[in-house]
This record gives structure tokens, C-alpha cells and sequence, in this order.
């Protein structure tokens, strides 16, 4: 009972510095979901059995991850 005390203490003193919440970078939101939605529908595409929607999909959603990568980095570079 006394862990479960400690560690709600804890808790609540690691909250109580937060000011405010980070905004949410919507663009890089949008990105990650197309990478999701893109690797999902490689699923889709095995199950018709198109070889050539897997290679596309395939290609779209390395080339929407290697595009989130490279913004990613310019952007810590540039701060």
C-alpha cells in the first residue's frame, strides 16, 4: 500500500510542473497516418493477390516514410 502511495505522490508532482500541452504538428500527423494507411493496404493487397498494387504500396509508403524522415531531420538541423 505504501509503493501504490509513493508512486501516486510521484505522479501527481511530475504533473503539477506541466504549464501547457504541446501543439499537435498536424502535417506530420497526416504524414504518419498515410504511412500507416499504406503499409495496411499491402493487407488489402495480398489478399486480392495484385503484385502490382503490393508494389506500389510498398513504394508509397517507404517513400512517405523516407519524405517524414527527411523533414524530421531538417527541422532539428535547423533549430
Amino acid at each position: 500500500m505504501t509503493a501504490l502511495f509513493v508512486s501516486v505522490e510521484k505522479v501527481r508532482e511530475s504533473h503539477e510542473g506541466v504549464k501547457e500541452m504541446k501543439s499537435i504538428d498536424v502535417p506530420m500527423l497526416l504524414l504518419a497516418i498515410c504511412v500507416v494507411l499504406m503499409f495496411s493496404a499491402i493487407g488489402v493487397a495480398i489478399a486480392f493477390k495484385s503484385i502490382l498494387f503490393i508494389i506500389l504500396c510498398t513504394l508509397l509508403g517507404f517513400a512517405f516514410m523516407g519524405y517524414g524522415i527527411r523533414v524530421k531531420v531538417k527541422r532539428r538541423n535547423s533549430h
